[in-house]
């Protein structure tokens, strides 16, 4: 008699990693570095024969914030990959990774001169609208699910980002992807702000936060075996993770960056300009008659795939000031 395994296949793995048959309104991920891809497949079926675990699998996806308190309604898009991700493993009867979401938000006060009051406040309303989303929407996975806000940018932070911002730079010798990545960064840096300089320190502290180089703020909070870590983030992420991927390889680090479409225009920053709903009404106005904005029409789109209507949205999201 022919016994039939009730294992889930590597293919059915790869595809909850890849979110190969998600709603199309939140998207397939895709790794960031073409030869990921077969890393991934490598890692779908080696948990398919039981040589490791989702557990030892770590995903993470790190937020900005913007000053004077504003909190876009559509924040939580850029998460909804990572947390379907959660489900669609635990779908297969496999145990969901740690998804970690953190914010640096002392060194984004910092670097960005904005008052650390201010930008502490802001955290605080991002966490608590994120956390009561989580709760609402995605209760099945919640607990595997760690909101990290109010990091302190210590002295240590600061020496390792001083220390990767110098590798990055020797990497441009070598690496045509670390050169074209920081002329990129370096372009979109003069044409928003006028000025030169943070695209470095930027670029240092994404590959420190997602764990490409020594040093990485989460180690303890690791998994004692872990095997990867899966960065998600949006098209804004691209050259970032481009530039963490080459010293994630020269540092023998497993970091496997994934891209979203959601968050092409980063949900924690707002764009009024674009019609970015603000407030509860904002968003109804937006789902009912989709803004002409590509990027913020997507999340909203998503928002509402993953069940986030107006009326959902209402008691959760931070009021303004």
């Amino acid at each position: 008699m022919t016994t039939l395994s009730t294992e889930p296949s590597a293919n059915a793995i790869h595809g909850a990693l890849r979110l190969k048959s998600i709603d199309p309104r939140i998207g397939s991920l895709r790794p960031a570095r073409t030869p990921d891809s077969v890393h991934l497949e490598q890692i779908a079926r080696s948990i398919s024969q039981k040589q490791m675990s989702t557990r030892q699998l770590f995903l993470t996806t790190g937020l900005g914030l913007q000053g004077g308190g504003r909190v876009p309604v559509r924040l939580p898009a850029l998460l909804l990959p990572g947390l379907h991700v959660l489900e669609q493993l635990q779908t297969l009867g496999l145990p969901p990774p740690t998804y970690r979401i953190y914010q640096a938000t002392e060194f984004i006060a910092t670097t960005n001169g904005i008052p650390l009051d201010e930008a502490e406040e802001t955290a605080l309303k991002m966490e608590r609208y994120l956390q009561k989303y989580i709760e609402r929407f995605h209760a099945h996975v919640a607990s595997h699910v760690e909101l990290r806000f109010h990091q302190l940018s210590t002295p240590d932070i600061q020496q390792r980002i001083h220390a990767t911002i110098d590798a990055i730079r020797a990497q441009t010798a070598t690496s045509a992807a670390v050169r074209d990545a920081l002329q990129l960064l370096e372009r979109c840096e003069q044409k928003h702000s006028g000025v030169s300089g943070n695209s470095h320190v930027y670029a240092a502290a994404n590959a420190l936060y997602s764990g490409a180089v020594d040093g990485y703020p989460f180690a303890d909070d690791l998994p004692t075996d872990a095997r990867a870590i899966l960065p998600i983030g949006g098209h804004a992420e691209k050259p970032f993770f481009a530039i963490t991927s080459v010293l994630s390889n020269v540092n023998g680090k497993n970091v496997i960056p994934l891209l979203t479409h959601l968050g092409s225009r980063p949900t924690y920053y707002a764009y009024p300009a674009h019609s970015d709903p603000l407030s509860i009404d904002d968003y109804g106005r937006a789902v009912r008659s989709p803004p002409q904005d590509g990027p913020i029409r997507a999340d909203i789109a998503a928002l509402q795939a993953d069940g986030a209507t107006p009326e959902s949205l209402a008691d959760i999201f931070p009021s303004a000031r």
